[in-house]
């Protein structure tokens, strides 16, 4: 009876061994655990991550337009616990990919950018990710051969790289409810645009699970409901552009300071472009947004030393 009871003792001892390993290896939480999301950042700190935007359009049967960027965006934040965030994105220059407008006597090409693809973007937004003010900076870059579309595409993805949280905790597969109407705006060499985008979002963290010791929360978001309307200038030619759409995404979140580690996001629209003044003659447009983003690294900014001045003499 002795023996016996030392067997049971090791093996009860064995099993508590390998459950605390598997947790320290990555573990899945129970669909009744309680999840907490925030932005909760160590002031301050920069983060840079890669990003791939990919454009598709076709303009009823005569043109189909393909354009994709590769390149890397760093954010600078700055918060203090339980206080709103300072949100600076700053796009790199990057590598264009512009094809499929070969009729329009455009030729595909590849080109490095000479400056930032889109504005910087500064926001102050809660701990919950409201948006509270937003400043964009000046165009740096001013790209050719209908690129507005590419710009619209990483300006939107800018504009969703951060999620609204849900007010209070939640439980895995509950859902929470995002909505935004927004205007961006895009200049380039042929002209610019200005687009409203009326989106809504319904999210839900699927599961969570420890990676590396890192505790990740994996959220997917959909909607069939996104409105997307305003007018495109082109050559000294106004054309008027809306429609419906549809989103999809998902995002792999740090949930100790809510940032995400990878994020994608795709939306696809019908749409209907008419030229100002010849309303009648509608083309139909299908267009295609992709943006991926994965975390390259993150580092904490040095804080400057305070400026101290020599003792004077008496």
């Amino acid at each position: 009876m002795k023996v016996r009871s030392k067997n049971i003792r090791i093996v009860v001892l064995l099993g508590l061994l390998s459950a605390m390993h598997v947790h320290g290896q990555g573990i899945t939480q129970k669909h009744d655990s309680v999840i907490t999301l925030r932005y909760s950042v160590t002031n301050p700190m920069q983060y840079t991550y890669a990003v791939k935007s990919m454009v598709s359009q076709s303009l009823g049967e005569m043109i189909d337009f393909h354009a994709k960027t590769s390149a890397s965006t760093e954010l600078y934040l700055q918060t203090e616990k339980d206080k709103d965030m300072q949100f600076t994105y700053s796009y790199s220059p990057g590598k264009v990919t512009l094809s499929g407008l070969s009729m329009a006597g455009i030729p595909d090409t590849t080109f490095t950018s000479n400056g930032p693809l889109i504005p910087s973007i500064k926001e102050h937004i809660s701990p919950k990710g409201i948006i509270l003010s937003r400043i964009s900076g000046e165009n740096a870059m001013k790209l050719s051969a209908r690129s507005e579309q590419l710009m619209q595409s990483l300006t939107q993805g800018a504009r969703f790289f951060l999620l609204e949280f849900p007010t209070s905790p939640i439980h895995i597969g509950s859902v929470w409810n995002i909505r935004k109407s927004d205007t961006v705006g895009t200049q380039t060499n042929e002209g610019k645009s200005s687009i409203v985008l009326n989106t809504e979002l319904n999210c839900k963290v699927i599961r969570t699970e420890y990676i590396n010791g890192m505790h990740h929360a994996f959220i997917e978001c959909g909607s069939n409901d996104l409105g997307f309307t305003g007018n495109i200038e082109q050559q000294g030619i106004t054309m008027t552009i809306d429609g419906e759409g549809s989103a999809r995404g998902t995002y792999a979140i740090d949930l100790q300071t809510g940032l995400p580690l990878n994020a994608s996001l795709l939306m696809e629209y019908e749409l209907r472009m008419a030229a100002t003044g010849q309303e009648q003659m509608i083309v139909p447009v299908q267009m295609t947004m992709e943006t991926i983003y994965s975390r390259l690294r993150s580092m904490a900014i040095p804080m400057k030393s305070p400026i101290t001045l020599p003792n004077k003499r008496r």
